[in-house]
């Protein structure tokens, strides 16, 4: 096993779009150093990743970036120094490299006993070689399981069952999706070289020739992720405990001809045994970890692997191929109409026979709901420290009926924690409609003229408000949600369609269009928009940790409308004590966009020469004409390296830097967007001067 920082449980992006690497990071580092070394057969080896293209040297430069301000030693090496700290690596094609001097390897066995001895010690009691056959749900809660010997009584359960997890979360009452298979691993070991490495040999990670390569008993052990996989057990999971599979070195070969291209020196070794295993992997190949969507208390770890090849998913580092045609379309939302298809967005609708609909979602949401039927209210779901659970839009559909809306990645959160806080005998009905409707926002000065030829309702501001919902008629389809919102920040409407009529609708908003120079656009385009805006989104910027105070959204919290909300107290204590980090724009001026590498999210962010936070999301403005990057910015004791409350002068009188791969580039903050962006036709619901965060 080996033992690294970055890589503790999951892929960098999950963790810290999750968890926050810093968290992770140190968690790593404590859970390690409770147990004696020795113990752990922990020798600490380090680690090398190849890179053999410029571009996967960009890619470990900014994971570099990433790693140094959470306290990882590690830098770029070149290929000499490659050389010198493993005798076997062929430098010649290669461009450098990243070392990261602490990581480790450890004894997976050891571990094991250490946690056994541990756990054993503090009272738990282990039974070994038993079969769970049922977890008992009572509720939507874990009430114990039954086991081939016999009943146990508990309130958590944890469904680490590796390849089996899938078949365990079918166990239970209420079945628990675990979206994993297993797929044939292999990995070879050969038999000690006749000059054996040292014990400290550094880990390499190959990551073009995907393999990975470790001292092992004075050889090597070698194995690595071919771009085909074989899947196993395709009939029914594998009952058996311990299996190795047949050999099949037809499948290797594309690996081993790698390992020989890194190691040239290994083609005269005894190999000793290819081996090979099942190990599980998600369709993402992200790790499973937390709590179940479909029943409380009971929590999945399951999907994690060695993979760790894939650094970076995004095609381009520099300016992409597609800048000219997303330019295009965002002028186009500027200056004329488009059309985006956003029917991927999360949609319920929750009523009740009384008033029960509108007590839940006032009890769950920051925001006042208790609004005029036909209204629309940008809203937080809080968790009890005042985080965002979720961030959605809701329409008063009539006096005991509520048509929410969540970003797309939402769907299953959103829906758990809707369902975890209806009370069990209410009269209350949460239905998912997300299928039902194709949402197409039509953004643009002209959308109100498209509109206006395809329904018999006035689209002016006067007879259409900002923030309205009317349900009418478009191109004589029925039933059609129109909504004065483009979460953009420029005027438009979001047209929710019954999926019977979706491609009737699209095809006449088209038709009557061309003479307006409507055309299609795509997410780039809306990101473009609503980062020039300053509008954050949940699961890029947002997450369970920030806060309406942390990120200019407190006019969106009505802590007196007269219900106690979930998160009140604690935003409170926070509106009283300061906030520790405060959500801010960045403009990049001396970033040159056809030559320098552009930022993505994940960049240190730089006040004065000290690191005080990281990027969440960025983007070129077409507007602008510069890049524009959105983050968090936190202020620390250089002493004691406590957080301070961060006010706005603390923002506005910084010298900032945003480090890109190792380079930085100057620039300036905002806590406000350019008013200038806004077009004077513009709908108050977009945005509030006085009191920012856009939707």
């Amino acid at each position: 096993m080996t033992l690294a920082p970055v890589a503790v449980s999951c892929p960098l992006s999950e963790v810290r779009r999750k968890w926050g690497v810093p968290g992770i990071t140190v968690l790593s580092s404590v859970y390690f150093s409770v147990y004696n070394e020795e113990l752990l057969c922990y020798i600490q080896t380090g680690s090398i990743s190849l890179a053999h293209t410029q571009d996967r040297l960009i890619s470990l430069r900014r994971l570099v970036s990433r790693l140094q301000v959470m306290g990882i030693p590690c830098d770029i090496i070149s290929p000499k120094q490659v050389a010198q700290l493993h005798p076997l690596v062929n430098i010649h094609d290669l461009v450098g490299a990243m070392h990261v001097p602490g990581d480790a390897v450890i004894s997976p066995p050891d571990v094991v006993q250490a946690l056994v001895t541990a756990a054993v010690h503090n009272g738990v009691q282990i039974f070994e070689g038993a079969s769970v056959n049922h977890v008992m749900v009572e509720k939507g809660h874990v009430t114990g399981i039954e086991t081939d010997r016999g009943h146990i009584e508990c309130e958590y359960f944890v469904n680490c069952a590796g390849q089996w997890a899938y078949e365990l979360g079918l166990m239970s009452e209420e079945p628990v999706t675990v979206p994993l298979h297993p797929c044939e691993h292999f990995y070879l070991v050969t038999r000690p070289l006749k000059q054996g490495l040292r014990p400290d040999t550094p880990v390499i990670m190959d990551l073009d020739g995907r393999i990975y390569v470790r001292n092992w008993q004075g050889g090597v052990l070698s194995g690595g992720f071919e771009k085909n996989p074989k899947p196993i057990f395709t009939e029914g999971r594998n009952q058996l405990e311990f299996q190795s599979m047949l050999e099949d070195w037809d499948h290797y070969e594309p690996l081993l001809s790698a390992l020989l291209r890194r190691m040239p020196s290994l083609e005269s070794t005894e190999i000793l045994q290819l081996v090979n295993c099942p190990e599980s992997f998600t369709a993402d190949m992200r790790c499973i970890m937390g709590e179940s969507a479909a029943v409380q208390n009971y929590f999945v770890l399951a999907g994690m692997n060695s993979n760790l090849l894939e650094l970076d998913q995004s095609k381009t580092f520099y300016k992409p191929d597609w800048f000219d045609i997303v330019g295009a379309e965002v002028k186009c939302c500027k200056e004329a109409v488009c059309v985006i298809d956003m029917s991927s967005f999360t949609k319920f609708e929750l009523s009740s026979s009384g008033g029960q609909a509108l007590e839940i979602l006032q009890h769950l949401c920051s925001n006042d709901l208790d609004v005029p039927v036909g209204h629309i209210v940008h809203t937080g779901m809080l968790n009890e420290r005042g985080g965002y659970q979720n961030d959605c839009s809701v329409v008063r559909l009539n006096k005991r009926s509520f048509f929410i809306i969540s970003p797309t990645d939402q769907q299953v959160h959103c829906w758990s924690w809707l369902k975890q806080h209806m009370p069990k005998d209410s009269q209350l009905q949460l239905e998912d409609v997300t299928w039902k409707y194709t949402a197409l926002n039509l953004i643009g000065p002209r959308a109100m003229d498209v509109l206006s030829e395809l329904s018999y309702v006035p689209m002016t501001s006067d007879h259409f408000p900002s923030l309205f919902c009317k349900e009418m008629s478009v191109g004589y389809a029925n039933g059609i949600r129109v909504m004065s919102m483009t979460h953009t920040g420029e005027p438009g409407f979001m047209l929710y369609i019954p999926i019977e009529y979706a491609l009737h609708v699209y095809n006449e908003i088209m038709n009557v269009g061309q003479k307006y120079g409507i055309r299609n656009a795509g997410y780039y385009a809306l990101r473009s928009l609503r980062i020039e805006k300053f509008f954050a989104f949940w699961g890029q910027d947002l997450d369970t940790f920030s806060t309406p105070l942390e990120c200019g959204r407190e006019f969106r919290v009505k802590f007196d409308k007269g219900t106690d909300f979930i998160g009140r107290e604690a935003l409170l204590q926070q509106r009283q004590e300061g906030v520790c980090r405060r959500f801010t724009m960045f403009i990049l001026d001396d970033h040159d966009t056809d030559l320098d590498l552009w930022p993505w999210w994940g960049e240190p962010i730089y006040r004065n020469g000290h690191y005080v936070g990281m990027t969440t999301s960025s983007a070129y403005s077409f507007t602008l004409a510069r890049h524009v990057c959105l983050g968090f910015v936190h202020q620390y004791n250089e002493n004691t390296g406590n957080k301070l409350v961060v006010t706005p002068d603390f923002i506005n009188r910084g010298d900032y830097e945003i480090e890109i791969a190792g380079q930085r580039f100057k620039a300036k903050a905002k806590l406000y967007p350019f008013s200038s962006l806004f077009t004077q036709k513009k709908r108050k619901d977009e945005m509030e001067l006085s009191s920012f965060q856009g939707k």
